[in-house]
């Protein structure tokens, strides 16, 4: 394995083992040492010091589209206090019951009544209202398509 490359490592020497697992003392391009174990290296899953993930990661940072990207992602994931939701506006977060995982929303309609709402229903679009759109859609204010 002496002298063998493995994308930006070259193996310089045996390293010590770990665990059972043999290592090998590599050479990254960048100058660094680093000590991956033989499957590591041969099946790809190690192919520098860890310089280019930093690079890549520095290079998704200065990329404006990415930051967009992340703050959709975080806008999506993550509820807010004055959140919209459709018609529901988020007022404040309720405690969790002690057997419950699922967080609670105290939110307003539009039309000026509370609900309490799951985050789940609240972020995957489920819930759009108290229960005020069912009743416009059964006097015929709003046809199914405009929701």
């Amino acid at each position: 394995m002496i002298g063998k490359k493995f994308k930006y490592l070259t193996v310089i020497d045996e390293g010590p083992n770990r665990k059972d697992h043999k290592t090998w003392k590599c050479k990254c391009v960048c100058g660094n040492i680093s000590y991956p174990t033989t499957y590591a290296l041969k099946s790809g899953n190690t192919g520098s010091c860890g310089c280019k993930k930093k690079e890549l990661r520095q290079k998704s940072i200065d990329n404006p589209k990415l930051k967009k990207e992340k703050k959709k992602r975080n806008k999506y994931n993550s509820i807010n206090i004055g959140d919209k939701y459709n018609k529901l506006t988020v007022l404040t977060e309720l405690e969790k019951s002690k057997n419950s995982y699922v967080k609670n929303w105290l939110c307003v309609c539009d039309c000026g009544k509370e609900k309490i709402i799951n985050d789940s229903n609240l972020k995957s679009g489920r819930v759009k209202s108290c229960g005020c759109i069912r009743k416009e859609l059964k006097r015929g204010k709003y046809k199914k398509k405009d929701i």
